[in-house]
Formats: C-alpha cells, sequence, structure tokens
C-alpha cells in the first residue's frame, strides 16, 4: 500500500489476505462513511488492518457510486467484524442499519463454484468424470467441467 498524506490509501485483496482476513460477504447497495460496526471477542488481532480496510472501502464506494454496503469478515474462527457503511436512503440521509436486506444478485455463481470446488478438494467431485444422462434425441454425456464453462 503506498499512498501520500494526501491520497486515499487503497488496498488490494491480495494485502487483505496476507493479514489473514477473508471476505466472507460483500453486498453492495455505497456514498459518504457512516459506519456501524460489531466485532467479535477475538478480532482484536485484526485491529491494526480495520482502519486502513475502512478507507479502502469509503474510496471503493466513492468509486462505484455506491450508496451503502455492508462487509461481514470471518475466518476459521467465525465471523470477526460486521460494518455497514453509507446510507440506506441517500437523499433522506437514512444510514444503513444491521438489519438491512440486501439482493443477492450473481454473487450465487461464486457460491457454488467455491462449494464446488471445497468438493472436488474432498475427493468428492470430479471435475472431468462424465456422466450419462438421458437427452432430447438419445443419450448426452457431460462433466462437472463442462457444465461450469456451458454457462456464464
Amino acid at each position: 500500500m503506498a499512498a501520500s498524506s494526501e491520497e486515499t490509501p487503497t488496498l488490494n485483496r491480495r494485502e487483505v489476505l496476507g493479514l489473514g482476513l477473508s471476505a466472507g460477504g460483500l453486498v453492495a447497495a455505497g456514498g459518504v462513511l457512516a459506519a456501524s460496526d460489531a466485532r467479535a471477542a477475538g478480532a482484536k488481532r485484526y485491529a491494526p488492518a480495520f482502519d486502513r480496510l475502512d478507507r479502502y472501502v469509503e474510496q471503493y464506494m466513492r468509486e462505484m457510486n455506491a450508496p451503502g454496503l455492508t462487509l461481514a469478515l470471518s475466518d476459521a474462527d467465525g465471523v470477526q467484524r460486521v460494518v455497514d457503511y453509507g446510507f440506506e436512503d441517500l437523499e433522506r440521509r437514512v444510514a444503513l442499519k444491521p438489519d438491512r436486506l440486501f439482493h443477492i444478485g450473481s454473487i450465487s455463481k461464486s457460491f457454488l463454484g467455491l462449494c464446488l470446488v471445497q468438493l472436488h478438494e474432498e475427493g468428492k467431485l470430479d471435475f472431468h468424470r462424465t456422466r450419462s444422462k438421458p437427452g432430447a434425441g438419445g443419450q448426452s454425456r457431460s462433466s462437472a467441467r463442462h457444465c461450469s464453462a456451458a454457462r456464464r
């Protein structure tokens, strides 16, 4: 991370992961930083990263023109921090509240992909093994790899 005192610092995903954090969820909806913040007792070990991460999120929200955003951070011990940034109603300046729900959108494809990779790593799914299934005009053969590449 390189920034002068006048620039908004940047933090890339590699730096976040290098700090031992994993993004458990990031749902954008975003403007001005107005955060509510809930931290797990064990999250103290990540505290040095939180200020940098908050500045990165604020910059990201400006660039994406997002009025509000909720960020959840987790590690092997569970959820470490959940933060609400910005507004759910920008015109009325109503701050984003922790109970606000967002549409999940296309992120579900990433969740499915991650689940498939985990099953593969556990030896429960072979991406290249073909399976026969009845189809129009006879049998068709496909694999998990074929199916995942078929639609984007």
